[in-house]
C-alpha cells in the first residue's frame, strides 16, 4: 500500500478463524476462568420455537462471545497442547506495552504482547497455523513471512527495549500451534538477519509515517501513466514456448 491507506488504515474484518485465534489466546494465556468469563457454548436448540429458546440463550449470555460446540473443543486441545511448552505460571500475559520513537514529530506507538517470560525478559508470541511443517509456515504462500510475524515480532521487541533501556532488542519466541488433530506445536526464535531485515522495514516506514505528520500530505501511488512491462516468469514462458 501507500502513505494514503495508512491514513485510512481500520481494523480489517472480522473473520470466523480470528475469532477462533482469540479464544485461543484466551483460554492459553488467560486461563480458564477470564475464557468463561468472555466466552459460552451451548448446542443451538432446533424444532417448533428454536429461535424463541434461542434468543433467550443469547439474552441469557449478553456480554459474553458464543463458540460453538465443536470450536470450543479445537480451542481447548489447542490449549493444552501449548501450555506443555508454555505453563501459565511461566509468563506475564497479554501486556500492554507504549512508547516513543524520537522523531519529529514524535511518533506514539503501542503494541499488546502475547507473553513475557516471568523473570526473563523474553517475548512469546502465540500463534495457530493449519499446518506448521516447514514447507507451509516456513516457506509457503501463508507461512511466517508472508503474514508478517518477523515484521510484528521486531516490533515488539524494539518498543519492549525502548521501555526498559536495553541495548539490545529482547528475544522474542514464537509458539505455533496446529489448529486441527494432532494439535501439533513448534517453537522458533528469529534469526538476527531475519530481525535486521525487519529493522530496516520499520525505520523506512516510521521515516515515511513522520513526514506525513509534519507535512499532512498522504501520497498515494501518484497520477502518471506507467508501463507494465513483462515479468520474468512469463519471458521466460515465453521463450520455452
Amino acid at each position: 500500500g501507500s502513505a494514503v491507506h495508512l491514513e485510512i488504515l481500520d481494523a480489517s474484518t472480522d473473520t470466523g478463524a480470528k475469532q477462533l485465534g482469540r479464544a485461543f489466546h484466551c483460554l492459553a494465556l488467560e486461563g480458564e476462568e477470564t475464557f468463561a468469563s468472555r466466552y459460552w457454548t451451548a448446542l443451538k436448540p432446533k424444532g417448533s420455537g428454536s429461535r424463541g429458546a434461542w434468543k433467550d440463550e443469547l439474552a441469557a449470555h449478553e456480554g459474553r462471545a458464543f463458540l460453538d460446540p465443536e470450536d470450543e473443543a479445537t480451542v481447548r486441545a489447542m490449549a493444552a497442547a501449548v501450555r506443555v511448552v508454555l505453563p501459565p505460571e511461566t509468563m506475564q500475559p497479554e501486556v500492554s506495552i507504549f512508547w516513543t520513537t524520537g522523531h519529529s514529530p514524535d511518533i506514539q506507538c503501542k503494541a499488546r504482547i502475547d507473553a513475557i517470560r516471568t523473570g526473563r525478559k523474553t517475548i512469546i508470541e502465540l500463534k495457530s497455523a493449519d499446518d506448521v511443517s516447514d514447507r507451509a509456515f516456513l516457506h509457503g504462500r501463508y507461512g511466517v513471512f508472508s503474514l508478517g510475524y518477523h515484521f510484528r515480532a521486531y516490533w515488539y521487541a524494539r518498543g519492549l527495549a525502548s521501555i526498559l533501556g536495553l541495548s539490545e532488542p529482547p528475544e522474542v519466541t514464537l509458539i505455533v500451534c496446529e489448529s486441527h488433530a494432532p494439535f501439533s506445536v513448534r517453537r522458533f526464535v528469529f534469526d538476527p538477519l531475519v530481525l535486521q531485515h525487519a529493522s530496516g522495514l520499520w525505520d523506512r516506514a516510521l521515516d515515511v509515517y513522520a513526514k506525513c505528520l509534519a507535512t499532512g500530505e498522504w501520497p498515494g501511488y501518484g497520477q502518471d501513466v506507467e508501463t507494465i512491462r513483462l515479468p520474468a516468469w512469463l519471458a521466460g514462458e515465453l521463450e520455452d514456448a
